[in-house]
């Protein structure tokens, strides 16, 4: 597994967006446990939407309800509120550690608005990553 560097995720802090109001939730979102899944094309494979927990050391689990995880979502790991005609997302600032599971392929944009992590575990499996 390798390790980020959190002054890459600083960076991604500072200069990623801290709010935005543009997002609604969606309708095919499903929730098992602490996460917020939709169930991609193939049928046998989820994309994490957003973490639901409160935990400061997250490990992302390999599988959501039988479904094996495949990408993090974009705010996966930022605060999420929902408004009566949107969803807010901003900075986590609670978080500590998040460790991802081999088998993850893609992180998406902003998945991690987390700007005090101070460890971030990416499996070998990661082929895209928009940070």
């Amino acid at each position: 597994m390798r390790h980020l560097a959190v002054g890459i995720l600083t960076l991604a802090g500072i200069f990623g967006s801290a709010v935005s109001a543009n997002a609604d939730y969606r309708a095919d979102y499903e929730v098992s446990d602490d996460y917020m899944y939709s169930v991609n094309a193939d049928g046998k494979t989820c994309t994490l939407q957003f973490y639901l927990g409160n935990e400061k050391d997250v490990t992302v689990p390999a599988q959501v309800a039988g479904y094996q995880v495949k990408e993090l979502g974009l705010y996966c790991f930022s605060k999420v509120k929902k408004q009566e005609y949107a969803s807010v997302y901003s900075m986590d600032v609670t978080k500590k550690s998040i460790t991802i599971p081999e088998g993850v392929e893609k992180i998406s944009f902003d998945s991690f608005n987390v700007p005090y992590l101070e460890k971030l575990v990416i499996p070998s499996t990661v082929v895209a990553l928009r940070i």
